[in-house]
C-alpha cells in the first residue's frame, strides 16, 4: 500500500515489475538501506499502528464527536 510506505519512508513503491525487480536489487546489495528502511517502518509503526497510538486515535474522535454534539445542542438550544 503507498499510503504505508509513504507514511512510513519504510519501503518502496513500484508500479511494474521492472521497478520491483530495482527495488529488490538494491535491498540485495545494500545492507545500510536495509537497515534504514526497516527502522523507518517499525518507527512509523511505533508512531501510527501500535495498539497505544490506535487508542489515543480512537479516544481523540470520541472527544471530537462529543465536542461537535455539544456545539449543535448549543446552537439549538440558543
Amino acid at each position: 500500500m503507498p499510503e504505508v510506505v509513504e507514511d512510513s519512508g519504510g519501503g518502496f513503491i513500484y508500479n511494474n515489475e521492472g521497478e520491483l525487480v530495482n527495488a529488490v536489487y538494491k535491498l540485495a546489495q545494500n545492507h545500510n538501506l536495509r537497515d534504514e528502511l526497516g527502522d523507518n517502518g517499525y518507527q512509523a509503526f511505533l508512531k501510527f499502528w501500535n495498539e497505544d497510538a490506535h487508542f489515543k486515535k480512537y479516544f481523540e474522535l470520541i472527544e471530537t464527536v462529543r465536542a461537535n454534539r455539544e456545539r449543535k445542542i448549543k446552537l439549538v438550544m440558543d
